[in-house]
Order: structure tokens, then sequence, then C-alpha cells
């Protein structure tokens, strides 16, 4: 990944985890937590959290779809 984007992160204050699932999600477009997860190789529950987080910064958005939580970037 270029270390333009990661380093524009960085400025925006994403901690090196949150940039990994942002770029992660980015490439994807809409994702579950869980696939996330496999992408980025960290645990489901660390990729929801870090999700919650960057929602709490309005940098992600998410929605339940057929009872599971959806996540994008808008």
């Amino acid at each position: 990944m270029s270390k333009n984007i990661k380093s524009l992160l960085k400025q925006l204050g994403f901690s090196d985890r949150e940039q990994l699932v942002f770029i992660a999600l980015s490439q994807m477009g809409e994702a579950r937590a869980q696939d996330i997860a496999h992408k980025t190789y960290l645990p489901r529950t660390t990729v929801a959290s870090i999700l919650d987080r960057l929602k709490e910064k309005g940098f992600v958005i998410i929605n339940k779809v057929k009872g599971k939580f959806v996540y994008w970037i808008e």
C-alpha cells in the first residue's frame, strides 16, 4: 500500500491497526467485520472494536442488513 496513504491516515490520528482496517475496507467497498478480519489477519473482535472507533470518528458507516452489521466508507 502506498506510503502516502498511510502517512495521511497517520496525520489524521489513525493507529497502525486502524490504518490496516480502513485500507482493507476501502479496497473491499463494503464488508462485514468477519470479512475484514480475514483480509487483515486480525481477530474479528479486534476489527469490530476498530470499526466502532472509526464510526465514532466519522470515517465509517455501519448498517444492519439481514441481522448482520455491514461497514463501508462514505
